[in-house]
């Protein structure tokens, strides 16, 4: 039997320094005027992506504010209906 897809994901957890740059990477889109638009989740997400060197895969366009500030890879997924 074949494993399901997302089993092989990368298991990555929050430290103090994935942390950290989320609220760095907010209070930069904050100087912006987007400090609404990503939400918690998304920052730590995305900062978790950013230290370890990994491109973030989304379908959220609060991602793409997120890249525009750290220049970090993302790719955002279609989803054909």
């Amino acid at each position: 039997m074949r494993r399901p897809p997302l089993s092989l994901l990368q298991i990555e957890y929050l430290t103090p320094t994935v942390e950290g740059r989320a609220v760095e990477v907010q209070a930069m889109l904050a100087d912006r005027g987007h400090h609404r638009a990503p939400s918690a989740a998304d920052l730590l997400i995305a900062a978790a992506g950013e230290i370890i060197g990994l491109t973030v895969l989304h379908l959220d366009k609060d991602f793409e504010l997120i890249a525009e500030v750290t220049g970090q890879p993302m790719e955002r997924l279609r989803i054909d209906t």
